[in-house]
């Protein structure tokens, strides 16, 4: 969900008896400044507005505004995320990176540049966009740099996608929040506005799954969509008044995507799973990868996709039940990426740990599939082996105990 709310450029801030330079008395008088973003004035106001939102101070320095035209916006900010060959190869065969990936739309309007630390705008009557912007700039500014923070404690896909869908769902929720203060509220009243508002971002979350079932869009497509479960859990930890939740989130790190889709942060990371496989040469491993829950359902939702209605005049399939039991059971992964020297044929042996105590339905494969795949399934793990040539995924799968 947008809160498409515009900027009036050159008018004061709508606050009464507030100029855009003056500073606000209580963060419960604090709304909405309407005033041209490129006066530093107005960029100081809408810091103010938005760490009001937040429930914390304004950062001592303020954050760097940089105005560039469309052109350069798309130049910087437009391309894809790639990742190595050898990767791709195997989350093809895994069916989650297609041949030929559609194209998302992109709008040239503003966000915060982490690598230059910036609030980036191409369009400055962008509310929601500056909004978040600031909102991540804040948070920039306390982490010491996103930038840094997500290289020290990433390293797999599914922790840098949880990492980065809890920096940017915190930027929507309290860009959400700063655009719905239009007048003075108590913040116990402004909660009762914002929970009926945002409607737990149902709607964010039900186009994650629209990506999720779609074997028209890669991992890291899909991966761009888990900011939905970043603001839920922004939202969650707001509503109880428990910014504590959300600063533990950051401070521990948050390990998984599970975690946030589950609103609960873990001490512990996820179990890696034993690696039982034994992969005959001239098979290589290149990588080794942690995917996470949400990629694996995403697997699910391609390969078994949930029944249509029965009826025009029946209920439809909620996934939000299969995703809970996949987020729930998932307890770890290893998605280890071989590649045949001779042939440069992929293999995958992909291990999946399990909470043996939540249900989930068996594996089962009721859609084509690009390669061959055979699996052995445990009360506490799975393991997927997928590849081309037959002969090797056969007498893989049959060693496994």
């Amino acid at each position: 969900m947008q809160l498409l709310l515009w900027f009036a450029p050159l008018v004061v801030v709508a606050a009464a008896a507030h100029g855009c330079s003056e500073p606000l008395s209580s963060c419960e008088q604090s709304v909405l400044p309407s005033c041209d973003v490129a006066d530093a004035a107005c960029q100081a106001a809408l810091g103010e507005h938005v760490a009001c939102a937040r429930g914390v101070v304004a950062p001592a320095e303020p954050l760097d505004f940089k105005f560039i035209s469309v052109g350069e916006f798309e130049a910087r900010y437009g391309a894809e995320m790639l990742l190595a060959d050898d990767l791709t190869q195997c989350l093809a065969i895994a069916e989650l990176w297609p041949f030929a990936p559609a194209k998302e739309g992109f709008e040239a309007t503003a966000r915060f540049d982490t690598m230059r630390r910036e609030v980036a705008i191409a369009e400055p009557t962008a509310t929601d966009a500056i909004l978040r912007a600031i909102v991540q700039g804040q948070r920039d500014a306390e982490l010491g740099g996103f930038g840094a923070w997500r290289q020290a404690h990433g390293g797999t896909i599914d922790q840098e996608a949880a990492l980065d869908a809890l920096f940017a769902g915190e930027g929507q929720l309290f860009a959400d929040i700063a655009a719905l203060k239009t007048v003075a509220r108590e913040d116990a009243e402004l909660r009762k506005v914002v929970d009926v508002a945002l409607e737990d971002y149902d709607e964010l979350v039900r186009g994650f799954y629209g990506y999720a079932r779609s074997r028209e869009f890669t991992i890291v497509q899909l991966a761009g969509h888990m900011p939905a479960f970043g603001a839920r859990f922004a939202l969650k930890t707001y509503l109880a008044q428990d910014p504590g939740a959300l600063a533990g989130a950051y401070a521990r790190p948050v390990h998984s995507g599970a975690e946030l889709i589950r609103g609960l942060v873990l001490d512990a990371p996820p179990v890696e799973p034993e690696a039982p496989a034994v992969v005959p040469g001239p098979y290589t491993l290149r990588t080794s990868q942690r995917l996470g829950a949400w990629a694996y359902y995403s697997l699910l939702a391609r390969v078994d996709p949930p029944p249509p209605p029965s009826s025009p005049f029946s209920e439809p399939y909620d996934e939000s039940d299969r995703f809970a039991a996949v987020a729930g059971r998932w307890a770890g992964d290893r998605f280890d990426c071989y590649t045949d020297p001779s042939t440069g044929d992929p293999l995958v042996v992909w291990d999946v740990a399990f909470d043996p105590t939540v249900s989930l339905d068996d594996f089962t494969i009721t859609q084509p599939t690009l390669a061959t795949w055979r699996w052995v399934e445990r009360e506490n793990s799975l393991t997927l082996v997928i590849g081309f040539d037959e002969a090797v995924v056969v007498s893989i799968a049959d060693g496994l105990p």
